[in-house]
């Protein structure tokens, strides 16, 4: 059992940023065509494909992001970052789900809340977490488990990403408390028990970004669950 409790802070340690958002088209349904109607006729040959105007490519090119066409890989990287994300909720559980399997059995994984992270230009972040809460069952030889991981609250601070990670220093305010509770068979574990540094955020995370957001674990914990942050804008 110490080596899930192990496993789970050091998981908690990388929840330092903490859905997808999905669209669908509507079909739209055509009429019953009509004797001598355009849909019963012979077809035509079919019109050639246009080129798109030079006006219209100055768009595209216009509503591109910059760092897009950035060649130094730290001013993408640096560009890439800057933006509102929002942790999929969906890929934590999941990855939860995956690192207690590794101990326990009957693993159950319940999740909720929302978390935001705002990257600004200036270097700036907001990391907002909105009744974020998981919880997660499971059992083993020595056991039932309970663990309790739930945020609540604002951090802010600066940032810098540089060599492909991300590098976060709070401000005044210190970091984001984190609700972190583990019982063993409605027992709760002993803090001085457990390997907890007491601020559940990491500092230095290793990441990848493209236009749909970006995927980051912490550089110390490259095993942990990976947290992934899709972009809203």
């Amino acid at each position: 059992m110490r080596l899930t409790a192990a496993r789970i802070l050091r998981t908690s340690a990388a929840f330092s940023l903490i859905l997808a958002m999905a669209a669908c088209d509507d079909a739209e349904s055509a009429g019953t065509p009509t004797a001598g109607s355009p849909a019963t006729q012979a077809p035509s040959a079919a019109p050639a494909t246009q080129a798109p105007s030079a006006s219209a490519a100055a768009v595209d090119d216009a509503r591109r992001p910059g760092w897009e066409d950035a060649t130094d890989p730290e001013r993408r990287l640096q560009g890439c970052l800057v933006g509102t994300f929002v942790l999929d909720r969906d890929a934590w559980t999941a990855g939860i789900t995956t690192l207690l399997k590794k101990d326990l059995s009957s693993v159950k994984v319940e999740d909720s809340g929302k978390v935001t992270f705002e990257l600004n230009a200036d270097r700036t972040y907001t990391l907002t977490a909105d009744d974020s809460r998981t919880i997660s069952t499971g059992s083993s030889p020595g056991g039932d488990m309970r663990w309790v991981l739930g945020f609540d609250g604002t951090e802010s601070g600066t940032w810098t990403a540089k060599s492909g990670q991300l590098v976060l220093k709070t401000g005044a305010g210190g970091r984001l408390a984190a609700d972190n509770e583990i019982s063993m068979d409605g027992q709760q574990l002993p803090t001085n028990a457990l390997p907890v540094s007491g601020t559940p955020w990491s500092q230095t995370l290793t990441t990848k970004c493209d236009a749909d957001g970006f995927v980051a674990v912490p550089a110390d914990e490259p095993s942990a669950v990976k947290i992934v942050l899709t972009r809203l804008g």
